[in-house]
């Protein structure tokens, strides 16, 4: 028999295999076709039709989801969720296709008229929802190592390829960066787009009519199962990849597709009816799947995901078709999934999924996320948003007459023009970012920003520009001046973390100062000569840039160069994702005193020796201030009272006590090689018995270690001093 005849199957064929119900409600939540087939895309005459146990099973998911994103010691593995949307798309999506095929139209008929309805689906709520977050992150959100993604993960959103943009990034889903980039949801939306591009070629491609029925099958199975085994290689070299890529989740939305294929081949015209299951074993086989399901989401491990423990939710996820595939089987598991309550959480599915993540986000980085009021908060806004959002948005694309009516061609020519309308205004909002801003930091940004433009009255009449830069590090420049004797007096080589990037604005005030040229290089969390014990263990790469810079230096250097060494030697006290307590504190100070420093002390003597004995003058700097608490996120009035606001203020016996053995590292140093000295920003920074992360109404940090614009300002004059 041709495999056409397996995609052909009338849909009343499987109206009994996939059952009937049918509920309606207020808000149009709960409207359920008697028509089994028409699975999500609704009839060629708009009519909503939707299987209500399918729907029910989409409310778990996303249920899960938002329960894991909430707070993910509630249920583990919510995360699974996802994996359940993709066994549902799957065999949907496959119904959709079969039900088209069945219409006799040809290849090109059949795929103008898919897209057009997946377009009709997903792309108008996307695009709201997307332009709505870039615009409330542009009043509520400030330029940070936080949000540095989210830009390109947002355009990415519009076309389909977040998944790509961040794993470009290394963007890790359980990294806590991730947790405050509103786009990163977007990633499961780009897999299942591109399956949605790729899968009708693959499909049509199985079911010509020179393949038998069971072959399409096979063949399908085997292209999930090498999804398969690819996501359990790539589970194990490239996490971040087997995480986001279509290759490494096209086995999930496989498997739903190859049910509803042997679903078609067991029950079409002519060929033996699949042998319903006795009530009892069908209730039987839904509760036991439905334990399944529970397990996978309760207890799904991040690191083995999606293999091997995405097995468990979809293996249940497919149980749960299978033993409910009859409108009486099923038993309680059936009438849960069929309840009033499960089918309008399930009909509102995508818009709860579009806008729970970034009303979490934005309140996790104003309000916070952490008490139970704030995410009882954010549980009501993220309903009423997706309920706006499907009544006003999702419903009238899909069924409105007009949108019915219109060439299915126009509908995607359009479609794609505003897509691409709308990612240009998504820029431009995020372009107009300082202008429309709420936040003090982004109002005054040369305050805050260590790399803000220089102001006309710091500049001398030797302008610097951009010359021939430093080949090593990840962010390398050089600042040439137009003065007729550039260079004359000599060059300044900074080098270190982000630390010394942080200064990059001194620096160049110092060197227009100073009439020196300025090499700048920088690797973030690579400092250079560290002093702390086994710190390049965690980062080995940051070795090699530590000897390329150096040598690089070496190279270029002559008598009488300054090379300046700024790096962070102790760890921090808070980061931009969470702030420290009294005690963790109390605990690093007591580390720090403890620990042995001599091994390092002794590799940093000897990666500089050759460049001192050569007279090139080497300046350490000082550990400044730490705070418990990222000075940004704690700014404004909107913010100020998150839980990560531990304090923006610190004892400075403490503190002294604390980079106490970081000077006596420098000292040994400094008495084992000439030229050394310590440029010491403390006390300019610090001048009280209390520390304060702002001096007034200007910042002096702009996070927990890293200094603001204005304290580059006040710090240049004592480094010119030192240097001239």
């Amino acid at each position: 028999m041709p495999a056409a005849d397996a995609l052909s199957t009338p849909a009343r064929d499987l109206a009994p295999l996939l059952g009937e119900t049918g509920i309606v409600s207020r808000w149009g939540l709960g409207e359920v076709s008697t028509l089994g087939s028409d699975l999500l895309d609704g009839a060629s005459d708009g009519v909503d039709r939707h299987v209500a146990h399918i729907d029910g099973l989409r409310a778990v998911a996303v249920v899960a989801v938002l329960a894991y994103h909430l707070h993910a010691g509630w249920l583990p593995g919510g995360f699974g969720g996802v994996d359940v949307f993709f066994v549902i798309s799957g065999f949907v999506v496959t119904g959709a296709l079969a039900r088209r095929r069945a219409e006799a139209r040809g290849l090109r008929s059949n795929l103008i008229d898919f897209y057009s309805r997946r377009l009709r689906r997903i792309a108008p709520a996307l695009i709201v929802c997307l332009l709505v977050t870039g615009l409330a992150t542009a009043f509520l959100i400030t330029h940070s190592w936080l949000s540095e993604t989210n830009l390109r993960t947002g355009e990415g959103a519009f076309f389909g390829i977040s998944n790509f943009r961040l794993i470009q990034n290394n963007g890790a889903y359980f990294s806590p960066r991730t947790e405050f980039n509103p786009y990163t949801h977007t990633w499961s939306l780009g897999v299942e787009e591109q399956f949605y591009l790729v899968f009708p070629l693959l499909l049509f491609a199985c079911t010509s009519a020179r393949v038998r029925a069971w072959i399409s099958v096979a063949l399908l199975g085997i292209a999930a199962a090498a999804s398969l085994v690819f996501a359990a290689v790539l589970a194990h070299t490239h996490p971040t990849v087997a995480f986001y890529a279509l290759p490494s989740r096209f086995w999930e939305l496989g498997a739903g597709a190859v049910l509803y294929q042997v679903f078609a081949l067991c029950h079409g015209e002519g060929r033996a009816r699949l042998k319903a299951f006795s009530p009892a074993r069908a209730a039987a086989g839904a509760g036991a799947s439905a334990m399944l399901l529970a397990a996978g989401l309760l207890f799904a491990r991040p690191e083995h995901t999606p293999f091997p423990d995405a097995l468990v939710p979809v293996i249940g996820t497919i149980g749960i078709l299978v033993f409910t595939r009859d409108a009486r089987g099923g038993g309680v598991v059936r009438r849960v999934l069929e309840s009033r309550f499960a089918v309008g959480i399930g009909r509102i599915s995508y818009s709860l999924y579009l806008w729970h993540w970034p009303i979490f986000v934005l309140l996790r980085l104003t309000t916070g996320l952490e008490s139970f009021p704030t995410q009882f908060a954010a549980a009501v806004l993220t309903t009423v948003a997706a309920l706006l959002s499907y009544r006003l948005v999702e419903r009238p694309c899909r069924y409105a007459p007009v949108m019915v009516r219109m060439p299915r061609f126009a509908v995607i020519a359009a479609g794609v023009l505003v897509i691409a309308m709308a990612a240009r205004l998504h820029g431009a909002i995020d372009f107009q970012q300082t202008r429309l801003s709420l936040s003090t930091v982004s109002q005054h940004a040369e305050d805050w920003y260590p790399s803000a433009p220089m102001r006309g009255a710091e500049l001398s009449t030797c302008a610097a520009g951009e010359g021939p830069r430093l080949r090593a590090g990840q962010f390398a420049t050089r600042y040439a001046h137009s003065c007729a004797d550039s260079g004359a007096r000599g060059r300044i080589f900074a080098i270190g973390d982000s630390h010394a990037l942080m200064f990059e604005r001194m620096l160049r005030q110092v060197a227009m100062e100073t009439g020196r040229d300025l090499y700048l290089s920088s690797t973030p969390a690579c400092p250079v000569g560290s002093l702390r014990p086994g710190s390049y263990a965690l980062f080995p790469k940051c070795r090699a840039f530590e000897t390329a810079v150096v040598d690089e230096v070496s190279r270029l250097a002559q008598p009488g160069d300054v090379l300046f060494l700024a790096s962070l030697r102790l760890s921090r006290l808070s980061t931009d994702t969470e702030g420290s307590t009294p005690t963790a504190v109390l605990r690093k100070v007591a580390a720090e005193v403890a620990a042995d420093r001599l091994t390092e002390v002794d590799a940093a003597t000897a990666l500089l020796a050759p460049l001192a004995r050569r007279g090139i003058r080497v300046v350490f700097e000082a550990p400044t201030p730490l705070f418990t608490s990222p000075a940004f996120r704690c700014a404004d009035w909107f913010n100020h009272g998150n839980p990560v606001c531990r304090g923006l203020a610190m004892d400075r016996a403490l503190l002294d006590r604390y980079r106490a053995p970081v000077l006596a590292a420098f000292s040994r140093i400094g008495g084992a090689l000439p030229g050394v000295s310590v440029w010491d920003p403390f006390p300019v920074l610090c001048p009280d018995r209390v520390c304060y992360a702002m001096r007034g109404d200007k910042p002096l940090f702009f996070d927990g270690d890293h200094v603001s614009g204005y304290a580059n300002r006040i710090l240049a004059p004592s480094l010119s001093r030192l240097i001239a």
